[in-house]
C-alpha cells in the first residue's frame, strides 16, 4: 500500500542500453512501472545519462532526472553489478538501499576500486536484498551466509502479453549472443541436417517488438542460457508457443518443465542436437497444438504473470515503508 504521512520515494539505478537488449533493465523499469500504477513513488535513474530511455522496448516507467537524493526521503535500489561502485557511498551516508540481484553468479565480482571485505559490507549493510529467482536466493544465501533470510526478499518477474503464439513456421530461433561458441557450433551442424523445410532464425540486436513477432512463428527455441539469475529469453519463447530445447542457465530449473521445455546438460552439444531432431518430429506430429503443450502454457503464464510480479512488489514497498525515518 503506498505509505502515508511521510513520503519516500523508491529509486531504481538502471545501467544505461542504447541499442543491446537487457532483459534485466526490463525488469527494472518494469518494476518501477508497476509500483508507480499502483500510487507508490518509484522512478528509475540512469546515473550516466538522466534522460535516457532505452529504445529497443516499450516502458511506462518514470524518469528521474535530478541526482540529488536525501536519506530521508529516498530509498534507493541498485543492481548488483553496481553493488561495489555505489554501495560503499550509500551506507556511508546513511542511505537505506536494496541491493537487486538479478544474476546470482555476479554478486561477488567488484571493481578494482572496490576491495572484496567492503563488498561484502554493501551486502551487510543493505537494508535488504532482491532476489529474482529461487536459484538466485540461494546463491546470495552462499556466499553471504552473515545476511538474515528475512532480508532476502524473492520477487516474481513477468513476461509481456505481447510474447504469443501465433501462426507457426518451420523455423528454429536462437540468440547466438548467448554462448557464442556453442551458438556458432550448433548452427553449423544443424544446417547441414534440417529437414529442407525447416530453417534457423537468429535473433541478434533486435527491439522487442521484432523478438515478438520473430518468436510468435518459431516453433522451436534454442537455450543457451549460462549461469543466468532467471533467463527471460526461454520463458518468453515458451509464452509465444515455442518447444525450448536446451540449457537452463541453472536459475531456469525452476520452469524448465516438460513437455513445453526439454533439458540439456550446458556443454552437451551431441545430446542437444539428438533433441532437437526429435523435438522437430515432435512439432511435426502436433505436439504444439496439443492440449498439454497448451495447458504448460497456460501454467507459465498463471505464475509469471504481472499480478503475480506486482503482489511481490507491493510487499518489498511495505517492507521499505517500514524501513523510512519517521
Amino acid at each position: 500500500m503506498p505509505p502515508s504521512g511521510d513520503t519516500f520515494t523508491i529509486n531504481y539505478f538502471c545501467p544505461l542500453t542504447e541499442t543491446r537488449p537487457s532483459g534485466g533493465v526490463k525488469v527494472i523499469h518494469a518494476h518501477a512501472e508497476i509500483l508507480a500504477g499502483a500510487g507508490i513513488d518509484s522512478v528509475v535513474f540512469h546515473p550516466g545519462d538522466v534522460n535516457h530511455r532505452a529504445p529497443w522496448f516499450e516502458s511506462r516507467a518514470p524518469i528521474r532526472s535530478i541526482g540529488d537524493f536525501h536519506p530521508r526521503k529516498d530509498f534507493l535500489v541498485i543492481p548488483e553489478v553496481w553493488a561495489g561502485e555505489f554501495g560503499p557511498q550509500f551506507y556511508e551516508k546513511g542511505f537505506k538501499y536494496a541491493v537487486f540481484v538479478q544474476n546470482g553468479y555476479s554478486i561477488c565480482l567488484a571493481p578494482d576500486t572496490c576491495a572484496p571485505l567492503d563488498l561484502r559490507a554493501v551486502y551487510r549493510n543493505a537494508a535488504l536484498i532482491l532476489s529474482i529467482s529461487e536459484d538466485t536466493s540461494a546463491m546470495i544465501a552462499l556466499a553471504y551466509p552473515e545476511i538474515p533470510p528475512e532480508k532476502i526478499i524473492r520477487v516474481l518477474p513477468h513476461v509481456s502479453d505481447r510474447f504469443a503464439p501465433g501462426e507457426k513456421s518451420k523455423t528454429i530461433c536462437y540468440m547466438p549472443r548467448k554462448l557464442p561458441e556453442h551458438a556458432r557450433l550448433l548452427s553449423s551442424i544443424l544446417a547441414v541436417r534440417l529437414p529442407p523445410d525447416w530453417s534457423l532464425a537468429p535473433i541478434h540486436m533486435r527491439d522487442e517488438t521484432t523478438v515478438v513477432e520473430t518468436l510468435a512463428k518459431a516453433s522451436l527455441f534454442l537455450s543457451l542460457s549460462d549461469l543466468e539469475g532467471f533467463g527471460l529469453p526461454p520463458l518468453e519463447a515458451a509464452l509465444s508457443g515455442a518447444l525450448v530445447v536446451g540449457y537452463t542457465g541453472q536459475a531456469g530449473n525452476e520452469y524448465f518443465s516438460e513437455p513445453n521445455f526439454k533439458k540439456i546438460e550446458n556443454g552437451d552439444i551431441r545430446t542437444f542436437i539428438a533433441e532437437v531432431a526429435h523435438a522437430i518430429e515432435r512439432v511435426n506430429a502436433g505436439c504444439l497444438q496439443s492440449a498439454s503443450f497448451r495447458s504448460g502454457i497456460e501454467s507459465l503464464k498463471g505464475r509469471y504473470s504481472r499480478e503475480n510480479e506486482r503482489r511481490t512488489l507491493l510487499d518489498f514497498a511495505q517492507k521499505v515503508q517500514d524501513l523510512i525515518p519517521r
